[in-house]
């Protein structure tokens, strides 16, 4: 079979070009630091962090018809996109070309170019994952299919307090309520007697005249464990840090089965899992 890469959603096929040489089937490296001990054999080796690891080039050499506008293969040729090869279709690279691209005369016909793909060191599933729906209060056993922990984005109704338990560790997120007699500073988050979380965004003191303007509403809390973040969803789709009240850790899901459960009473908790493969 004709070997190939994706790029911005477009077959090379389809872009005209033939791929003569695909990257080969690799690891990254992991990042580490190296130290020599007087007097001992060998070296101590320093790990930065379990699954660390460095990004990794990876390589393809085309061949073009002349005939082709290379000024447009050029245009496509650029910037930042998942990235698929044929040698393993159902998996793909966030990558972004950084080096030159350049087409050189072979023949009187063809011309051939080196094209280097920069890639994150995980490969993710290639087609859109299906999110997993969890009810509160409700155990579910999750299944991670890849090689190294994911780490998940989770999407929960904005509701005042919010637990998850995953694998026997719990992360907790609890909103204080609304109180008149104290000052509030914009991206301070509170919830009122109607239950609803909302976020400051003007300052607001004991004694000023309320009025709906100095809040809005939050929808959706995502908690996003591989930047290390929550944030809230306004229902204007603004998007505002929750730094305060955060106890226990972002978790990965690891190989294999997981046990995740939503606190009782915490929102509808919906999980993209980003499953991950060196």
């Amino acid at each position: 079979m004709q070997s190939y890469f994706i790029w911005k959603g477009i077959s090379s096929r389809d872009a005209g070009v033939w791929v003569t040489s695909l990257p080969p089937e690799s690891r990254p490296e992991e990042r580490v630091e190296h130290i020599e001990i007087p007097g001992r054999a060998g070296d101590l080796t320093i790990l930065e962090g379990e699954h660390v690891y460095k990004s990794i080039a990876k390589t393809c050499v085309v061949t073009a018809s002349r005939e082709l506008e290379v000024s447009q293969l050029l245009e496509w040729l650029t910037g930042k996109s998942d990235v698929i090869f044929s040698s393993s279709p159902d998996k793909a690279y966030s990558a972004r070309i950084v080096n030159e691209v350049s087409f050189q005369n072979i023949s009187n016909t063809l011309c051939q170019a080196t094209i280097v793909f920069y890639c994150q060191p995980f490969r993710h599933n290639a087609i859109e994952e299906l999110p997993i729906t969890l009810q509160a209060g409700v155990e579910t056993s999750i299944y991670n299919p890849g090689n190294v922990p994911s780490k998940p984005l989770i999407t929960i109704g904005a509701v005042q307090s919010i637990s998850l338990t995953v694998n026997g560790e719990t992360m907790s997120i609890v909103t204080p309520m609304y109180d008149a007699t104290k000052t509030y500073h914009p991206g301070e988050y509170t919830y009122g007697e109607n239950g609803y979380m909302h976020v400051w965004v003007h300052d607001f003191a004991p004694g000023d005249t309320w009025d709906d303007s100095y809040w809005k509403r939050i929808y959706q809390l995502h908690i996003d464990c591989d930047a290390g973040l929550a944030y809230g969803i306004t229902n204007t789709d603004e998007l505002y840090i929750y730094e305060r009240n955060i106890t226990g850790d972002f978790f990965t899901l690891k190989p294999g089965w997981n046990t995740i459960t939503p606190g009782t009473g915490t929102g509808e908790t919906v999980i993209k899992p980003r499953w991950r493969w060196l």
